[in-house]
């Protein structure tokens, strides 16, 4: 019996010296902002946001109403109007989220201190029962017997103790594991916090470049006197400016040799880079242009085909480098010559034979010569240079095969002698990004689509099939089930050895697909 009970007073000892490193250890939470208040400030929030949500039902009035007119330049006023109020409105509602969930952290932490003071008293009952225990134990047995005490009393005594040492344990267990869950879960509420801050951030550095662009469209109105006539002018001159550039920069392509070194050049590998944008709401990468030869070659490059891949993102999104490695140049051509070409671009070399483009930034982040890891955010996307909707354009070049130079314009009219500094490349030197790039989600629609049926979801089929290399690239992703998606999609199954022919896709199709691959 005695055996035992040292044994049980050797774990409450080693309780209790637990329980003290708790105790001393402790984390100290401070909030200058009652429960009220953050209530009184969501409230507010919830006014801002039916303000908001009027100012966008106004911006779509206006947008409906110049569909109807030749007034583009309005119009596309209403539109920047629209997106920086649907903006406006977000950032309001992750303010409210953030100011809900720190009212959360501040009950947990109440909760927490509640539980610092059980375990403060609980820590002076602690020490008055081993006293008592280990004044019971210093008493012989012999004296215990002296003392007059029967069998049944001293056999009772001995249980009283036993029961005092497991109560203690289970209530020290018990209030340790809560604490413990406690904290784990107010670490789990800062880490939300944290990311509601980061996407707050980042709807900010979106906010911040849609009022940018709304002062240019502003600009623009006053330059063009608000005239339909003299926009029209202005953009006829920027086509004419932007075909020059593009056979000026041909020409010089046109003269680089290169001779790919397979040895000094990464193999193809799916996942070998990241995605250089982050997709919010949803996980799907919009790949609006695919590399190759694509609908547009015959208009934009030349005939040549798109050295890179378009992915729609919306103007302030953050870009990031593929993978680590060196700020090899950037480039801001807004300045010399605005609507032609890249933009505000950078190019970040590997070091492992590959070097990679971002255009058509809104905001450069990086500076050349700058060290850059894997996922490091590099700028903003935006809309700049030649670009027909808020896009990035994303190049993999073989570094050899790639030079940064500076081109003079020297065709009279608009932009002439402004110096422009580009990325240009033999042609032998791009590569596809989908060699290196991981899979990207289609957001296929699980149900079935078969011949003669048209829209959305066909269209994301028939992206998946040209990113399969099954659908012809220079055909339009239309979102018509007509002969060639049939074509495309029986040699789809055909590659992956699912049964059936191409008049039909489902889900089940998709199913097989994942089993398999």
């Amino acid at each position: 019996m005695k055996k035992e009970m040292f044994q049980k007073l050797n774990i409450l000892k080693k309780t209790t010296l637990l329980l003290c490193t708790l105790f001393l250890f402790s984390f100290a939470f401070a909030f200058s902002q009652t429960a009220e208040e953050i209530k009184k400030q969501i409230s507010q929030q919830d006014s801002k946001i039916a303000q908001i949500e009027k100012a966008i039902k106004e911006s779509e009035a206006k947008i409906k109403k110049y569909s109807g007119q030749s007034q583009l330049l309005k119009k596309e006023i209403a539109k920047l109007d629209l997106l920086k109020n649907q903006l406006q409105k977000a950032i309001y509602q992750k303010e409210k989220s953030i100011k809900n969930l720190k009212n959360t952290i501040n009950a947990i932490s109440k909760n927490i201190s509640s539980e610092k003071e059980k375990i403060i008293k609980l820590k002076e009952e602690l020490k008055k029962s081993i006293f008592f225990i280990y004044q019971k134990e210093n008493t012989s047995r012999f004296e215990t017997i002296l003392s007059g005490a029967s069998i049944s009393e001293i056999a009772r005594d001995l249980t009283v103790r036993e029961r005092i040492v497991e109560v203690l344990e289970k209530n020290i267990s018990e209030i340790i594991k809560t604490k413990a869950d406690l904290e784990n879960n107010k670490k789990q509420k800062e880490k939300e916090t944290q990311k509601l801050n980061e996407e707050k951030e980042s709807l900010a550095d979106k906010k911040y470049v849609l009022e940018s662009n709304k002062k240019q469209k502003d600009k623009l109105l006053k330059e063009t006197k608000n005239k339909e006539t003299n926009y029209k002018k202005l953009l006829a001159e920027q086509k004419k400016v932007r075909q020059q550039v593009q056979q000026e920069i041909a020409k010089l392509e046109s003269r680089l040799k290169f001779v790919a070194d397979k040895n000094t050049i990464p193999k193809p590998q799916v996942g070998l880079f990241s995605w250089p944008t982050r997709p919010w709401p949803s996980k799907v990468h919009i790949i609006t242009q695919f590399f190759g030869l694509t609908t547009f070659r015959e208009v934009y490059y030349n005939g040549k085909g798109h050295n890179g891949i378009d992915v729609g993102v919306p103007i302030g999104s953050g870009l990031y480098s593929a993978m680590s490695g060196v700020v090899k140049a950037t480039g801001d051509n807004t300045k010399s010559c605005k609507g032609v070409q890249y933009g505000r671009w950078v190019v970040v070399d590997h070091q492992n034979g590959l070097s990679t483009l971002y255009a058509h930034m809104e905001r450069i982040d990086v500076k050349p010569g700058q060290r850059v890891s894997r996922g490091q955010k590099i700028g903003l996307s935006g809309n700049t240079g030649y670009s027909t909707g808020p896009h990035l354009h994303f190049t993999v070049f073989y570094t050899k095969g790639l030079k940064i130079q500076t081109i003079s314009h020297r065709y009279k009219g608009r932009c002439y002698g402004a110096k422009m500094t580009v990325p240009i490349a033999s042609h032998k030197a791009y590569t596809d990004p989908f060699d290196y790039l991981p899979k990207p989600e289609f957001n296929l629609i699980l149900k079935p689509v078969s011949f003669g049926q048209k829209g959305k979801a066909v269209k994301n089929l028939q992206n998946m099939l040209k990113y399969e290399k099954v659908f012809p690239r220079n055909i339009s992703a239309n979102g018509m089930f007509g002969s060639t998606t049939e074509k495309s999609l029986k040699r789809w199954k055909e590659k992956y050895k699912i049964s059936g022919d191409g008049k039909s896709f489902s889900a089940s199709d998709l199913q097989k697909f994942k089993a398999k691959y």
